[in-house]
């Protein structure tokens, strides 16, 4: 058993150590070189980038880093560097967004593995807007874009647009969604929440076109997938102009 936890140790190995090491033997990775300070958080730190981040950190991180992200106590002796507590806000690598972000990216050269070929860019980032939710404000320095809800339509409300919307729609959304909009779909027993009704009124994430936005590109804490990489900033709007014909016309 002892084996086995132990050959656990490359998922999110002591995640902010010091970066000492106690036989360098010259096969010890170079340290992460943090982002520049320019670099902000691409994703909004939101009750959706915090949950995606958490379901990240429980299956990869949470062997070494507790369920609670104070480190693991029976890990401890066991590991080259012990799992540092990642809710003191005390990182010793770096304390803003970019050099979590980097860390977790490249790993340290005490032990813990890179997740550069295992997470994509917005899965870090959530991470690292989780690992900040938990954290305490001790010196930290988090730099993200500016809020959605700041951004305006650039794409101007109009059957074409609306037309366009639609065909992305048609192509995305329906097997969850339906044709019509209504989430009456087979997905139901399949998923956690029912596919939205997207004809009513008020819909559960946010109804302005910023909000819709935001859940298009970034998805739902449960089911709905971040289509961020699937559809540009332009088509997105389209889909929202889509959407907005329909609200209300349930």
């Amino acid at each position: 058993m002892r084996f086995v936890r132990t050959s656990l140790v490359a998922i999110f190995i002591f995640f902010f150590s010091d970066g000492s090491s106690s036989a360098d033997n010259g096969t010890d990775r170079p340290m992460p070189e943090p982002l520049t300070e320019a670099t902000v958080n691409p994703i909004t730190f939101s009750e959706n980038s915090v949950a995606a981040g958490k379901q990240i950190f429980d299956l990869s991180c949470v062997t070494c880093h507790g369920e609670d992200g104070k480190g693991d106590p029976s890990m401890i002796g066991m590991l080259e560097a012990d799992p540092p507590d990642l809710t003191d806000g005390v990182w010793k690598l770096g304390d803003s967004d970019a050099a979590i972000y980097g860390v977790i990216q490249k790993g340290t050269k005490t032990g813990m593995e890179p997740f550069a070929e295992k997470l994509n860019e917005r899965q870090t980032w959530n991470v690292v807007n989780y690992l900040r939710s938990i954290a305490e404000d001790v010196g930290s320095t988090h730099t993200e874009a500016a809020p959605t809800a700041t951004l305006t339509n650039p794409v101007e409300f109009t059957t074409d647009s609306i037309s366009t919307g639609k065909q992305y729609y048609v192509r995305m959304c329906v097997e969850c969604h339906g044709m019509d909009g209504r989430g009456h779909t087979e997905m139901v027993e399949f998923l956690v929440e029912r596919p939205a009704n997207l004809r009513k009124d008020t819909w559960k994430y946010g109804t302005g076109d910023a909000g819709v936005f935001r859940i298009i590109r970034e998805g739902t804490p449960n089911d709905m997938p971040a289509f961020d990489e699937k559809l540009t900033e332009e088509q997105t709007w389209h889909v929202a102009n889509y959407l907005r014909s329909i609200r209300g016309k349930d």
